[in-house]
């Protein structure tokens, strides 16, 4: 099936039905970039391999073994070495549950090279993409703590905890989808003095930093529906899909308020913290900070639906309930910090996501200042590593 069936918002009732009837023996993915991301021989898009089971009335879903295949079998020799092996795990798989820190993922191997990752999951969340988002076991280990804000490192294990809530706390709208905008306008050249702007398209040579001016002007071809429209528009924008292996930001900060073609204008709400409050646009300040932080990087990739290896959609609904920092639990010291943290990084220049992770610098000032504040004295250095060999950030095969 896609790979959508795992997080997508359509494929909702499927995995309902998943859970309530049937055990889910097996979830395989191939991670084979850059093009062998599916199974069936008549499309390039992301597939899973699912392996299920119709229950009896009276019996519990076991674990669910998840196979990351670093690359697929060649042969039907090599496809029936990888299936014995996967099913001799049959039953014996609590060992490599995912959502243990103090377990192992176990290693397949073909002629001496590690060829995927296996590990298992007892499925009872709705939405169960993120925990194969990423080849490596452990970077959908770290991702799968985070969401509960554990911070787990693999040659440290859990070192501590963030405090988190959900995006609706900080968020009074989420703006309109591409389709209404262009119901309601059309796209022209920008003129400052035009009353609607809009932020247009995603050109990633361009896009190199978080804070960004409107690009495009936006006249009304229903004034009714512009109207209504423009009062969701918002300055805080975050990615409605992404390229991984060329975006540079998923989530920018806008002079002022604008509707998208390809991002959700947000607008924050003044927020209530430590013996102050924030004003909106510094919660949007903080909230484009936070989504362009390793954290919040991945917190954000775990809502995503996967088209096509790293080419990745967000949808309306989950982004209400992303998890994010609480920031109403900061003192007004540290808010300043984060804020002269702002001023300081806007305009500085992100390398695409495969080479910041390899060489972290605007985003490792951010990260650096989140671990500062929060009190995390952590090496974020192997988390970096795993993240800039992923096929999922980079869109490559991964070398083992």
């Amino acid at each position: 099936l896609p790979k959508a069936v795992l997080a997508g918002v359509s494929w909702t009732k499927v995995r309902e039905l998943f859970l309530e009837k049937y055990h889910l023996e097996y979830i395989i993915s191939s991670f084979q970039g850059p093009n062998d991301w599916n199974f069936s021989e008549n499309t390039s898009l992301s597939e899973v391999l699912l392996v299920a089971r119709k229950r009896s009335v009276d019996e519990n879903s076991g674990y669910t073994i998840f196979v990351n295949l670093f690359r697929k079998p060649e042969n039907e020799i090599e496809s029936v070495y990888i299936g014995s092996q996967l099913a001799e795990l049959y039953g014996a798989v609590a060992p490599a549950d995912i959502e243990n820190a103090n377990a192992s993922p176990f290693s397949v191997k073909l002629h001496g090279k590690k060829v995927a990752d296996v590990y298992s999951v007892r499925l009872v969340e709705e939405a169960f993409g993120h925990y194969n988002l990423f080849a490596q076991a452990e970077l959908n280990r770290i991702t799968t703590l985070i969401r509960e804000g554990t911070l787990y490192l693999p040659t440290k294990g859990i070192v501590n905890r963030i405090s988190l809530t959900t995006f609706d706390t900080f968020a009074a709208e989420i703006g309109p989808d591409v389709r209404q905008v262009h119901s309601a306008f059309r796209k022209v050249t920008y003129r400052s003095q035009e009353p609607y702007q809009s932020f247009w398209n995603h050109e990633t040579e361009k896009v190199r930093c978080i804070g960004q001016n409107p690009n495009a002007s936006l006249e009304p071809k229903n004034a009714k529906m512009a109207r209504a429209l423009w009062k969701r528009s918002g300055n805080l924008l975050i990615v409605e899909r992404a390229w991984l292996p060329t975006y540079r930001v998923l989530a920018i900060l806008s002079k002022q308020n604008v509707l998208s073609n390809v991002w959700w204008p947000v607008q924050t709400k003044k927020v209530k913290a430590k013996g102050h409050t924030l004003t909106r646009d510094e919660t949007a300040k903080i909230m484009a900070l936070w989504i362009n932080s390793t954290y919040g990087t991945l917190l954000l990739l775990s809502l995503s639906e996967v088209t096509r290896g790293p080419w990745i959609k967000f949808k309306k609904t989950p982004l209400w309930k992303l998890p994010v920092l609480d920031i109403r639990k900061l003192s007004k010291k540290q808010v300043k910090k984060l804020l002269d943290l702002y001023s300081h990084v806007h305009n500085g220049e992100l390398q695409p996501l495969p080479k910041e992770f390899r060489e972290p610098r605007v985003k490792g000032k951010i990260d650096d200042k989140f671990n500062e504040i929060l009190g995390l004295d952590v090496d974020l250095n192997i988390l970096y590593g795993l993240l800039s060999k992923d096929p999922t950030i980079t869109g490559e095969a991964i070398e083992v």
